[in-house]
């Protein structure tokens, strides 16, 4: 895998573990409107 490659692969974690994040707490934000 070239250095381009392993870029991509890293932004993409990042993405993917920050939409994560995001899911949760607005998640968690329903949940609590919900109560």
């Amino acid at each position: 895998m070239d250095d381009t490659g392993r870029k991509i692969t890293k932004i993409a974690r990042e993405v993917s573990r920050f939409t994560v994040q995001m899911m949760k707490e607005e998640g968690i934000g329903v949940l609590r409107m919900r109560e």
